[in-house]
């Protein structure tokens, strides 16, 4: 409503507004967050005033648009207010759809907590090898991790139905390091014409 509008730009415009200490003002910022999912004033006021009670609401609406811009918003806003446990829950649900797409943002949102989070989702008995790709491909875009998956594969400690998806990342690796010493472990598949993936 416009009501609504004119309340938000006045809290946005107020410097130390505590939404907590106005109870018309929160319900005003709620339901526009509710009716403008995935705008750009929906994202600030969640950064501005970070509503625990949003937090179901934007794990659904990141999940949704995972592949997107505004999912990874939604995710780097769910760890900005300590509710990325949220997402890692998702991470091993029965769906394997929606597994996938939290995997997928917290490798966008999670920052220096990824590898703590997806190693152990990687080398889960209980995950299924869709999600365990998922995890090592996020794994597969940082340093760090790519460091934990070379642990892994020199010591041999990797699943065997990760090894694709290890060469995918370790082969394709920037680092000097990696790059080759993976090259010693693992091979991609010829194709048809016998030239490598």
């Amino acid at each position: 409503t416009s009501k609504d509008k004119l309340i938000i730009e006045t809290v946005l415009r107020l410097q130390n507004f505590d939404l907590e200490s106005s109870a018309p003002a929160k319900t005003a910022v709620m339901r526009y967050l509710r009716a403008e999912q995935g705008s750009e004033r929906y994202f600030e006021l969640i950064e501005r005033f970070q509503p625990a009670e949003i937090t179901d609401s934007l794990v659904k609406y990141s999940i949704a648009n995972a592949s997107e811009t505004g999912g990874v918003r939604g995710a780097e806003l769910l760890f900005a207010m300590n509710q990325g446990k949220a997402l890692i829950a998702m991470a091993t649900s029965e769906n394997e759809t929606k597994s996938q797409a939290a995997v997928q943002l917290i490798g966008h949102a999670a920052g220096k907590q990824t590898v703590s989070i997806l190693l152990p989702l990687m080398q889960s008995d209980t995950a299924t090898v869709t999600v365990r790709s998922a995890a090592l491909k996020a794994l597969g875009k940082r340093l760090d991790g790519q460091q934990q998956i070379m642990k892994l594969v020199t010591t041999e400690n990797l699943a065997d139905d990760l090894r694709f998806a290890a060469a995918n990342a370790l082969l394709g690796s920037s680092n000097t390091e990696i790059a080759p010493t993976a090259a010693k472990y693992l091979k991609l598949p010829a194709t048809a014409d016998s030239k490598p993936l």
